[in-house]
């Protein structure tokens, strides 16, 4: 569990899940930043390769009680988790309370 803070500013708690980091997860990020190195404004975002740190968000914006009873579940359920992308989707993140979906890809099976 951790609270971020952006500016000094404490953002409310989130709670994630963090990725076995393979050699091909580093590439596919990598890459990524690659193709859309014309459109990175911010040098300073946590998102570019060499401050990107892997993890899934399973919630965010929550209150310290909320974040403890998420703690606790997952914590009871403590296992090995595996997956596929099925799924990418691009979201505008202007919006404080909405994430709407701008483009989305779904990969063949």
């Amino acid at each position: 569990m951790k609270s971020r803070t952006r500016y000094g500013i404490p953002k409310k708690e989130d709670f994630k899940l963090s990725p076995t980091v393979t050699k091909d997860l580093i590439e596919l990020h990598t890459n990524h930043h690659k193709n859309f190195d014309q459109f990175n404004d911010n040098p300073d975002s946590l998102y570019i390769p060499i401050r990107w740190i892997p993890h899934c968000t399973i919630a965010n914006r929550l209150s310290p009680v909320k974040l403890s009873k998420a703690f606790d579940y997952c914590s009871q359920r403590n296992a090995t988790i595996s997956g596929q992308i099925k799924e990418v989707a691009l979201i505008d993140v202007y919006s404080k309370n909405k994430a709407p979906i701008i483009y989305s890809k779904i990969f063949a099976e």
